[in-house]
């Protein structure tokens, strides 16, 4: 098929791009930085608020739109609410105006906000607390509406944590990366809080394929997707630093904002409807994460 994946260049696009890359796809990123080294990978850089995306969609003409790009964080709210919500209706807009297939979306953990129950299920309230969670949240309404206006087909999946090798730390959902960077190289890092606060991860290859199950499924609708297993800031320090025979103790910081103190994804839907489980447990995922860090 032919695929546009947007912000194909960041970890998660980058590593998704490759995959559907192998699995002999015609892939097209869409991306406002670095231009991909492969050179079979169709590459536009463009911010996707531009209105000469039209131009490129009435050119390629995707078959399927794996919607990844978006702003974590920004010098104001105002530039994350443009890019992630009006970047994301011109995609809309494109899709359904060249026809597409298919519109799977990546959205987050971070439209349920506090939670009621250990595990949190699809059909859970939605209350973010931050704008980036609401821009997520508005984007999964958005696309509802193509859905029943203009009939195109859609996955939503909401991510918890992801990790894994080539993430860049010292960027906004980049924890783990950060954590393994600074103690490799003996520094000491912080965390905003206790550090008991419970968080689910999931490694990068395990999402990826779920991105490719998703590609294939009938299903339409909305999938939580992580490990379904909680783990704390604390233990994932202790864990990287059993791994590379350390004793780096953590900063704690007084934490200025109520964060969500539990964030554990129930995953039962997509192991069902499409037979997808992760198999790579925190311990492992960390071990490759830190190999990778080691060589760098």
């Amino acid at each position: 098929m032919k695929i546009l994946v947007t912000g194909g260049t960041g970890f998660i696009g980058a590593h998704l791009v490759n995959v559907l890359s192998k699995k002999g796809h015609q892939v097209i990123v869409i991306s406002r930085t670095k231009k991909p080294h492969k050179q079979n990978i169709k590459f536009y850089k463009i911010d996707i608020c531009s209105p000469k995306l039209n131009l490129i969609f009435e050119y390629e003409k995707p078959d399927v739109v794996f919607h990844v790009a978006a702003l974590l964080s920004a010098k104001n709210n105002v530039t994350i609410m443009k890019t992630n919500v009006m970047g994301s209706l011109n995609i809309l807009e494109c899709s359904q105006k060249y026809k597409a297939k298919k519109f799977i979306f990546a959205s987050s953990a971070a439209v349920y906000g506090h939670t009621r129950t250990d595990t949190v299920g699809e059909n859970h309230s939605t209350n973010p607390l931050s704008v980036y969670g609401l821009s997520k949240l508005t984007t999964e309404k958005l696309i509802k509406i193509y859905y029943n206006e203009y009939n195109i087909p859609y996955i939503i999946l909401r991510y918890s944590n992801i990790y894994g090798p080539k993430q860049k730390p010292f960027r906004p959902g980049s924890v783990v990366a950060n954590f393994i960077y600074k103690i490799v190289h003996n520094e000491i890092p912080e965390i905003n809080g206790t550090g008991k606060q419970l968080r689910d991860y999931i490694y990068i290859d395990d999402l990826i394929r779920a991105h490719l199950l998703a590609l294939k499924t009938k299903k339409i609708g909305v999938y939580n997707l992580g490990s379904g297993v909680g783990t704390s800031l604390n233990d994932i320090i202790s864990k990287i630093n059993i791994n590379l025979n350390k004793n780096i103790k953590p900063k704690y910081k007084l934490s200025t904002k109520r964060g969500v103190e539990k964030s554990i994804l129930d995953i039962t839907k997509i192991k069902k409807d499409m037979n997808w489980r992760p198999k790579t447990n925190i311990n492992i995922g960390l071990q490759k994460t830190i190999n990778y860090f080691k060589c760098l």
